[in-house]
């Protein structure tokens, strides 16, 4: 009898392990589908993919199955990233770092790091994107495939290479981060999936140097983002396809090809809602807006721009939350790592920092009044500079104020959308004259000539209206050639005096 009992408590422990380990294979297999579904078709061409990762995660965590959990968290960051919704993809960064790190998957951990350095980056804090990115390469070299390798070094020295870090680096690096990207996309195997949209978005890099950059030739930054459109249309991204019909969009609308800068837009508009990149479609629809504009449109610029106004606002709502998750997870987890310090410890580097902090925040306080105190007292003898050569050169006994004046630059630096009609009622005499001298003056272009001004910089003008500097610039150079001002005449000057 009790042999009979034994065989069957063996029979039952036999079961029951036999099922545990097939549910594990079948979670395995899962998980190894997953992965090969979304680097052999791309994040953008499967549907479900995000509950379906999200789905497969929280099964891994159930089973504290590690890599599974690694795997489903990153592509479902990924995807969360390429809508917009930054918030969503930020709650697994610093998990799936930290479970990376353990599991000494260095390519998982790259691609968490790249994703948290491109949030930094929409965020505006270019330091912390800095550090990640560099953070990033260290962790990439480690991966011992040779094409992974490439692959994750290559597209993060492309956040190197996106608007506001890029202009943080002197020349030099950004010439250096360039050729370093194109090196590593062309180490990658033809047979690797990734070969040709790394090298495609290696050709629109370059592609954008001849549009704004210290070489400006639009004849071969066209050349570039032909042979890039190339390369992408063998692969299966429609988010690069986007990003190159969009610059092509843009420099043929430079050389004053507009049909066919607007034929590229919509090109790169059906490819960005393809691949659910709200982000990137944002800034299709605002420069497409811009064009339309131009061409008398309004009705359809209108809803483009009505469209993205909605998008941006939804999605600087995502940005800050983002922001809030990783910081705090940041902070929770250096709870962690310190908790083997002593009560007694802890509380002595806690008060040191506290009083480091109140000192410095006073200091730092009472050299920021000091220096808005300056600032200020040096921008009214500007001002009354400025008045005294507006009020000399017309005839209007209602020249503007400095008072009105001060007003307008503080709607301006507020990036206030009405800070062009009450421009327009402060320099009403000075707007006539200039629309009337030069008829061919768009919106857009007495909105940057209103900027300039108040006597801001490229810089400046840039930071209120979330632009690039690149872009401002190249505004004002467009607007000089139609003001027929030669390269040695200040603007801001000739404004005055006008």
């Amino acid at each position: 009898m009790k042999k009979n009992s034994l065989i069957l408590l063996l029979l039952f422990l036999s079961i029951t392990l036999f099922s545990q380990t097939n549910q594990q294979l079948s979670l395995e297999q899962e998980i190894d589908k997953l992965e090969l579904d979304f680097y052999k078709e791309g994040v953008e061409n499967l549907k479900n993919l995000d509950k379906r990762s999200l789905s497969l995660y929280e099964q891994s965590k159930k089973e504290n199955y590690k890599r599974g959990m690694i795997i489903s968290s990153k592509i479902y960051t990924v995807i969360m990233f390429n809508s917009g919704n930054l918030d969503e993809a930020s709650k697994f960064i610093t998990e799936g770092i930290e479970l990376s790190k353990e599991e000494k998957d260095y390519k998982s951990h790259a691609s968490f790091l790249s994703t948290k350095a491109k949030i930094y980056q929409h965020s505006g804090i270019i330091d912390k994107t800095k550090s990640t990115v560099y953070e990033g390469l260290k962790i990439a070299d480690k991966i011992e495939d040779k094409d992974d390798r490439h692959t994750s070094k290559a597209y993060l020295y492309v956040v190197f290479l996106t608007y506001g870090i890029a202009e943080s680096f002197p020349k030099d690096s950004v010439f250096y981060f360039r050729e370093q990207m194109l090196k590593e996309a062309k180490q990658i195997s033809k047979k690797s999936l990734s070969r040709n949209n790394t090298l495609a978005y290696a050709e629109l890099i370059f592609a954008q140097e001849y549009m704004y950059g210290l070489y400006e030739d639009h004849k071969v930054a066209i050349t570039h983002l032909k042979f890039a459109e190339e390369l992408a249309l063998k692969s299966k991204s429609n988010t690069i396809k986007a990003m190159i019909y969009k610059d092509l969009g843009k420099v043929h609308n430079f050389i004053s090809e507009f049909k066919l800068s607007a034929k590229y837009y919509e090109e790169a508009i059906k490819y960005a809602k393809a691949s659910g990149n709200k982000i990137f479609l944002n800034i299709i629809n605002n420069e497409y807006g811009e064009l339309l504009l131009k061409l008398g449109k309004e009705e359809k610029a209108s809803k483009l721009l009505v469209n993205s106004i909605s998008n941006s606002i939804e999605i600087d709502k995502s940005k800050g939350k983002a922001l809030e998750n990783i910081l705090k997870d940041e902070t929770q987890l250096k709870k962690e790592e310190t908790k083997h310090f002593s009560k007694y410890y802890y509380i002595i580097i806690f008060s040191i920092l506290s009083l480091g902090i109140i000192f410095i925040y006073y200091w730092k306080k009472s050299k920021k009044n000091k220096f808005i105190d300056d600032k200020n007292n040096y921008e009214i003898l500007d001002l009354k500079n400025d008045y005294e050569v507006v009020n000399s050169n017309t005839n209007s006994k209602d020249a503007p104020s400095i008072e009105a004046i001060l007003e307008l630059k503080s709607i301006a630096e507020k990036d206030n959308k009405l800070f062009l009609e009450r421009f327009k009622d402060v320099f009403s005499d000075h707007i006539n004259k200039l629309t009337s001298t030069y008829p061919e003056l768009t919106l857009s272009d007495i909105e940057i000539l209103a900027y300039f001004r108040l006597n801001y910089t490229a810089k400046d003008i840039a930071r209120f209206t979330n632009s690039s500097v690149r872009s401002i610039e190249s505004k004002k150079y467009r607007v000089r050639k139609k003001l027929n001002l030669d390269s040695e005449q200040d603007l801001y000057s000739w404004l005055l005096n006008f």
